[in-house]
């Protein structure tokens, strides 16, 4: 199918069987209907209907975008400029997944916007390129990431002589190898990509696909490419990594719960429940890119034709997937949790109550209460002095067990 065509078909949704009594007509004559159909429709005013339509579009993914930002960057924010304990192996890593989300919800989601709903392309041929570029190097950022965490987190698990974290160099080479990797398998979805001007029609610009006229089909074997290189293998590989990691926690686990020291106790519980909070990331961004996934596969290998309103909903339901793992960690960690309860209050200009608890990695918990000078003096039998070795006491039995773990 030509751009052309490909483009009133994805604008206006019409399936390729509305062109069915053309197939016996000159291309010529094909064109001209088609440029005389697509001319009536670009100079009527949207309808109602329309309108509700595209209001719904901007709403869904503003949603998106505000959830994504304000999560994210709260992400990057707790582990950058938290806590030193914050700075682990897995949490940087974590800290580079949220970064992709962040590139992805800013430079990406909103040009889709705009592509999906305006007939022309305002943006220039470079963000033509550079948006479904930066869409796919991020996309493989967060599966070659998440593969990284899981390959980690069952190395140090295997083998207990070497180190839990990664030193900066290696963590370096890490983040930076994964980007580097992400972006040279991401250029063969944004380099075929340019401007193109339909004629006839005043400033009708469309950012279209032109695939280079070879013997096999590109574009087919571009989305096995995409499926095989881009989720299934690498979430294959993170699922058989978390299976025998479950297999070791489990044995760490029942150890653990046979010892009277509570302290393993709780690190073992606080173990599990960073790893449950790995898989189910690795599951939501699973289930969120999968339709997706199969749309282009299905239209692809020419099983279904390519219809407006299912591609809305899988690609919405893609780009979802940025939108929902800061809710996780807050949900299932407490350094998380505890650094979002902060930043709530911070934003809104309230300190915590003085009775709050805050909960530690390890599942214990802490009160801060506020200082009152005149109920210490009611109290007639505590001095300053006992109370500052009490608190230090208190200060050093939970540094040394809320270390996060790794």
């Amino acid at each position: 199918m030509s751009a052309l065509s490909e483009y009133f078909n994805t604008t206006y949704g019409y399936n390729n069987s509305a062109y069915d009594e053309y197939q016996n007509i000159s291309d010529d004559e094909y064109y001209s209907r088609l440029l005389e159909l697509i001319r009536k429709t670009h100079d009527k005013p949207l309808t109602t209907g329309q309108l509700v339509h595209h209001i719904v579009i901007i709403l869904c993914y503003s949603l998106i975008i505000l959830v994504s930002l304000c999560g994210n960057l709260l992400v990057v924010k707790v582990i950058a400029f938290g806590k030193r304990k914050m700075l682990t192996t897995t949490n940087i890593l974590i800290a580079s997944l949220a970064f992709s989300d962040i590139v992805m919800t800013a430079f990406n989601i909103p040009f889709n916007v705009a592509r999906l709903l305006l007939e022309s392309w305002p943006f220039g041929a470079f963000l033509c390129v550079s948006v479904p570029f930066v869409q796919v190097t991020c996309v493989y950022v967060s599966t070659f990431t998440m593969t990284v965490i899981a390959f980690h987190r069952w190395w140090t698990l295997r083998r207990a002589d070497v180190s839990r974290s990664l030193t900066k160099f290696q963590l370096l080479v890490t983040i930076g190898s994964t980007w580097l990797l992400a972006a040279t398998l991401a250029i063969p979805h944004s380099v075929f990509n340019k401007t193109i001007v339909i004629p006839t029609i005043k400033n009708m610009v469309r950012c279209e696909v032109d695939y280079p006229d070879i013997d096999f089909r590109f574009p087919l074997w571009l989305s096995v490419e995409a499926f095989t290189t881009q989720y299934f293998v690498p979430l294959s590989i993170t699922i058989w990594l978390y299976i025998k990691i479950g297999v070791i926690i489990n044995k760490q686990g029942m150890i653990a719960g046979q010892s009277t020291d509570e302290r393993k106790r709780l690190q073992s519980e606080a173990r599990k429940r960073r790893i449950v909070m790995l898989i189910l990331v690795v599951t939501v961004f699973a289930i969120c890119w999968l339709p997706l996934n199969l749309y282009h596969l299905l239209v692809d290998f020419e099983l279904i034709s390519r219809h407006y309103n299912i591609f809305l909903v899988c690609h919405w339901f893609a780009m979802s997937s940025v939108c929902y793992n800061p809710f996780i960690y807050c949900y299932l960690n407490n350094s998380f949790k505890n650094g979002a309860k902060k930043f709530y209050h911070f934003i809104l200009c309230r300190k915590p109550s003085p009775d709050s608890t805050v909960v530690n990695d390890n599942g214990t918990q802490r009160q801060l209460r506020r200082q009152n000078t005149d109920a210490v003096a009611n109290t007639g039998d505590e001095s300053p002095s006992t109370r500052i070795r009490d608190d230090c006491k208190t200060k050093v039995t939970n540094v040394d067990t809320t270390k996060s773990l790794d």
